[in-house]
């Protein structure tokens, strides 16, 4: 999944590299969902319902880039706003 980032136009985690997840009984990928509100909307993670260790560790490295990146973003859309409207 490739997350974009609207208000710079960039993308905040890269597409996964190619990998062989594993099957569910019927052929089909067997995935949960994580819900997150947050104040200014719900943020929804899905993932496979069963990580290897390599999985969850490589999870918690991409986890650990998009929060750096949304962390930055957050950083520069504020000092634009205190450029927009100095202190009086």
């Amino acid at each position: 999944m490739l997350l974009h980032d609207r208000q710079f136009g960039s993308d905040l985690v890269g597409p996964p590299r190619a990998a062989s997840p594993r099957e569910g009984l019927a052929g089909s990928f067997v995935y949960a969902r994580a819900a997150f509100p947050l104040a200014e909307g719900t943020v929804y993670l899905n993932f496979p319902e069963q990580l290897t260790s390599d999985g969850y560790a490589e999870l918690a490295e991409y986890l650990a880039i998009f929060l750096k990146r949304a962390e930055r973003a957050k950083r520069i859309s504020e000092a634009q706003e205190d450029f927009k409207d100095p202190p009086q």
